[in-house]
């Protein structure tokens, strides 16, 4: 039997540089997608955190529109004045207005359409808002019915 030196056990340089190619390719690409995962991990993380904070601050809000229709005997007014909050940790600036007076039309108004809330008397649509420099982490609304009350 004619032994061939090039046929040697073990493997070649070519062999392994191929098995080498085919690990980065597929470590790489394992790589990416943990990279992307992470990535949609800490933007859920930013709005969660957006979304609670957005709430706290709803909650705060309305509490100060009930506190002073106590004090104030029925009439709210400063209450209902957009409000801003700014956080650190995650960075993000909570914005919370309040739009009024959807039941009627403005006065003056050449509007010929009525307003779908238009059965509704003294209900304001509270908006709040999360923002991180120029995205827009989330919106919340809520209704709420303010009645005034005159005096006595």
């Amino acid at each position: 039997m004619i032994v061939f030196k090039h046929l040697k056990e073990g493997t070649s340089l070519i062999e392994v540089m191929a098995a080498i190619a085919i690990l980065a390719i597929f470590g790489s690409s394992i790589f990416l997608m943990q990279q992307y995962l992470f990535e949609r991990i800490m933007v859920t993380q930013m709005k969660l955190t957006a979304h609670l904070r957005m709430q706290e601050e709803l909650v705060e809000y309305q509490k100060n529109i009930i506190q002073e229709q106590l004090e104030q005997d029925g009439v709210v007014e400063k209450s209902l004045q957009p409000h801003t909050k700014k956080f650190s940790l995650p960075d993000m600036t909570i914005q919370i207005s309040t739009k009024s007076n959807i039941a009627s039309k403005p006065e003056g108004s050449s509007d010929d359409q009525e307003s779908a809330f238009k059965i509704f008397k003294d209900v304001h649509v509270i908006t709040a808002t999360a923002d991180q420099d120029t995205q827009n982490l989330g919106q919340m609304y809520q209704f709420v019915y303010v009645p005034k009350v005159e005096k006595a």
